[in-house]
Parts: C-alpha cells; structure tokens; sequence
C-alpha cells in the first residue's frame, strides 16, 4: 500500500496558482505540471517540518540550559540537515531557483523562513544561523538571489514576534 498524501496548505496553494509572481511567473502550477507541483508539495513538506522546531525560539528566554541546548542542536544538526535538502534541489535541478528556473511556491516559502530567522538582522544570533546557508557557494548564491527578490518586502516589514 502506498502511503496517501494530502495536498498540504490549500490556500496558499490556491492562490499561488490563481496569481502569477512579479516576474509572470507561475507559482503552482497545480495539473498544469503535476510533477513540478508534487515536487513543490514535497519541499513545503520538508520547509513545514523544519519550521516546527523554530517554535521554541519565539517563545523561550535566551540563556537558558534548555535555550542553548535546543540552539547547538539548530546550529550542528538541523540547519545543515536543511542546507543538504535545499543544497540537493538545487543540483538535481540545476536551476536558479529552488525546483526550476521561476521561482515557485516553495521558493517564497524559503524565502519567508530566511527573512524571519538567519537573515532577520533582529535576530540576536542572525550571523551564526547564516553560516551553514554560506558555506556552500550553490546554496550561497540561491539565498542571496532570494534575498534581493524580497529585498523591497524585507525592508518594509517588520517581523511581530
């Protein structure tokens, strides 16, 4: 029996494929092109499980055992456990973008966990979180193409946490 899927963050989703990015982009094709579409599915699944173990960071007092237990796990294990996911995106695809040449729905997912964590210059360990994003020149150049795409977004909002 294979395992079923559900399709993850329906509006989202929705509206990704119902407005085109900046550029003209499609940003989910959905039966357009379903394996661009399950591959961008498979990435917000890997982003949103990331994602949960941040929780505890917006709600813990820094300095604390279990803070700083939780930041060496971040910083050795789960960030670079990351990096290798999106580093293998990139090489498999050999594209600009995380799954093609246009930036997708799960690029703007990237994007938004990148401007609210290592590059969030509130951040108080922002430089230390960025490191494993720096160390690999193809990861490297994604997130600085990233970065200047949202560039004007970054600038005129500030993250409420």
């Amino acid at each position: 029996d294979a395992p079923k899927r559900t399709q993850p963050r329906p509006p989202p989703r929705h509206f990704a494929k119902t407005n085109k990015g900046k550029k003209g982009e499609v940003l989910y094709p959905a039966h357009e092109n379903p394996e661009l579409s399950y591959q961008i599915d498979l990435a917000l699944d890997d982003l949103s499980e990331f994602a949960q173990n941040l929780a505890f960071f917006y709600s813990s007092v820094y300095q604390s055992d279990e803070y700083n237990q939780k930041f060496t796990k971040l910083i050795t294990k789960d960030l670079p456990g990351l990096v290798g996911k999106i580093e293998a995106r990139l090489e498999k695809n050999a594209s600009k973008y995380l799954l093609s040449e246009e930036m997708t729905l799960a690029d703007i997912w990237v994007a938004g966990y990148l401007l609210g964590f290592p590059y969030d210059e509130t951040e108080k360990n922002c430089h230390i979180l960025q490191v494993p994003f720096e160390k690999s020149e193809r990861v490297k150049a994604y997130v600085h193409t990233l970065l200047e795409d949202f560039r004007f977004w970054k600038e005129s909002f500030k993250f409420a946490v």
